[in-house]
């Protein structure tokens, strides 16, 4: 439950105003219903014995008609504002949690999140987060309004008569608090199951698609759908069992109002004959412990979704408790300007277990220097950028940036100080507009096209119908791959960064565009440093320096 009440701490710091409105609404909503129950069995009950008395005129229609009126229209108004704000403080708890998660998220990666299959990362992003809602939506709210009502109704029943009063609050209290934990207690095991077989489905969903190329060229699309197969089994079952569980609950609560009602009509129907009650109000009372009782049904409901809610928090958690590969200097020193860097004696590996990638590293590249940083796949040259970006701390050794230690800087004053550019940079689903807005949120219109011109883009983004406002599609679909690219580098330079980080920015192009795309860095990265990581053999002269990565170490060679 610790995990449960973690986040119910995180949330009700903002939206305890919207918690408490919810809740009240909703148990006005019950409250409404349950007294015109129990006003129209004691109204209907009363004009019939007064008719068989012929006291029919004597009996006064208009005080009851008016009270079934206000409460019949006052469970409408009430049911409507409660589904208003209940859903409404769901949705800003929701908002709140992706907020968190991404806060706590992101400073994992890559190194941390990096551990995790992409599949499952999503999945809690997303499903996890919003089993969340149940905490609130079907657990919180919902206990508090029946244990007002619970509240309310064996009180009045009580100026009638003690028992009925303690009759409705004890069954309730089995209905309401037994039967539920009851229930939770047994969902727990295949509840468990069902979170965990969701999520596993929703991972090999989000792989097999995402690798259905790879899966496709070798022939190995049935293990793909084996693995949907095997998860989309197990969460039947875990649902099935689910299900069960349900219907026993369901059925005590069925059985538990039965005999309470029955309690109920011996003790009413005793006092009615000593007296001590009227005959309509034995209907009354009958019918509110009826509609006390639909508050039950809920609650057992909730409980039964607990078990997953609480998997959720706990899977939510893990990450967010996650250790990150790097933290800031507790008194961090100030950034010096300037755009030069330099690797000394640097070495690193990602596991100890493992070969080590660099070693010993010497290198520096001067402020307005161009150098590029070529070699073979899997030598090391992606990880010069991480380490450079403070992704990782090399584990001999130290990287400066403007002559300071990065140990010593706050990553993001290093972040801010470059515009980086990689074979993995996104083309988010939106406009060319919010694409490259990502890289200044306050650029004005014409930063924008100074930017496509940079990265000869501003005569395609021109002649589309809706220019700058054009939708690129899900990854940039409606561009080619070198339009992506270019798109990818006016974002870069929109950045007000003195160095520029290209990391295998032409992957995946063909010769043609790798040349055009390196024609077009040479004039639009005026002015700043640039360090380009690459396997391309189309610089055409346009570095200071060209440096091979061989074998954790840098040898330099003659600019092409």
């Amino acid at each position: 439950m610790k995990d449960l009440l973690f986040f119910l701490r995180l949330t009700a710091r903002k939206r305890l105003g919207w918690f408490l409105g919810g809740a009240l609404l909703a148990f006005a909503t019950l409250f409404a219903g349950t007294a015109l129950l129990g006003l129209s069995g004691w109204f209907i009950s009363a004009a019939a014995l007064a008719g068989l008395a012929g006291a029919g005129s004597a009996f006064n229609l208009f005080v009851p008609s008016a009270g079934v009126r206000f409460f019949a229209i006052g469970r409408i108004v009430a049911r409507y504002l409660e589904r208003l704000v209940t859903h409404e403080a769901t949705l800003r708890i929701l908002a709140d949690l992706r907020v968190w998660f991404f806060q706590k998220a992101i400073p994992l990666a890559p190194a941390r999140l990096g551990e995790l299959r992409g599949g499952d990362v999503v999945a809690r992003v997303t499903s996890d987060i919003e089993a969340l809602d149940n905490l609130y939506l079907r657990a919180l709210a919902p206990a508090v309004a029946a244990f007002l009502l619970t509240l309310s109704a064996s009180v009045f029943l009580a100026f009638f008569d003690l028992r009925l009063g303690l009759l409705v609050f004890v069954a309730m209290t089995l209905a309401g608090v037994v039967v539920p934990l009851l229930v939770a207690r047994l969902a727990r095991r295949p509840g468990k199951a069902q979170a965990q077989a969701a999520a596993d489905l929703r991972g090999a969903a989000l792989d097999g698609l995402r690798g259905a190329p790879e899966l496709l060229a070798h022939n190995a699309a049935g293990f793909a759908h084996s693995e949907l197969e095997r998860a989309s089994t197990r969460l039947s079952d875990a649902q099935r069992r689910q299900t069960a569980i349900g219907g026993i609950g369901g059925a005590l609560i069925l059985a538990t109002t039965g005999c309470a009602l029955v309690l109920l009509l011996a003790f009413a129907a005793a006092a009615v004959e000593a007296g001590q009650l009227s005959p309509p109000l034995l209907a009354m009372a009958a019918l509110l412990l009826l509609g006390v009782f639909e508050a039950a049904a809920p609650l057992a409901r909730a409980c039964q979704s607990l078990s997953q809610t609480r998997i959720a928090a706990r899977r939510l958690r893990a990450i967010a408790d996650m250790p990150a590969a790097v933290y800031d200097p507790a008194t961090p020193q100030p950034l010096p300007p300037g755009g030069e860097f330099a690797f000394e004696a640097v070495s690193f590996g990602y596991n100890p277990e493992r070969r080590t990638v660099l070693e010993g590293l010497n290198f520096a590249v001067k402020e307005g220097e161009r150098v590029a940083i070529i070699g073979e796949s899997g030598s090391g040259k992606s990880t010069i950028a991480r380490l450079l970006l403070r992704l990782w701390d090399p584990e001999g050794g130290k990287i400066t940036l403007a002559g300071a230690d990065l140990r010593s800087l706050r990553q993001a004053d290093i972040h801010a100080r470059f515009a980086v550019l990689s074979q993995e940079t996104p083309i988010f689903s939106g406009s060319m507009r919010e694409n490259l807005l990502i890289g200044k949120p306050d650029a004005e219109e014409t930063e924008l096209w100074k930017a496509l011109r940079a990265a000869d883009l501003d005569r395609f983004v021109a002649e589309l119908p809706d220019g700058l406002d054009s939708w690129v599609g899900e990854t940039g679909v409606n561009l080619s791959g070198g339009q992506g690219r270019r798109l990818a580098l006016a974002r870069a330079l929109l950045k007000p960064a003195a160095i520029l980080l290209l990391d295998e920015p032409t992957q995946g192009l063909d010769e043609e565009a790798e040349r055009a795309f390196f024609a077009t860095l040479q004039t639009a990265a005026q002015g700043r440093t640039v360090l380009l990581i690459t396997h391309a053999g189309n610089l055409e002269g346009s570095f200071d320096r060209i440096l091979r990565l061989e074998q954790g170490r840098l040898h330099e060679v003659a600019p092409q």
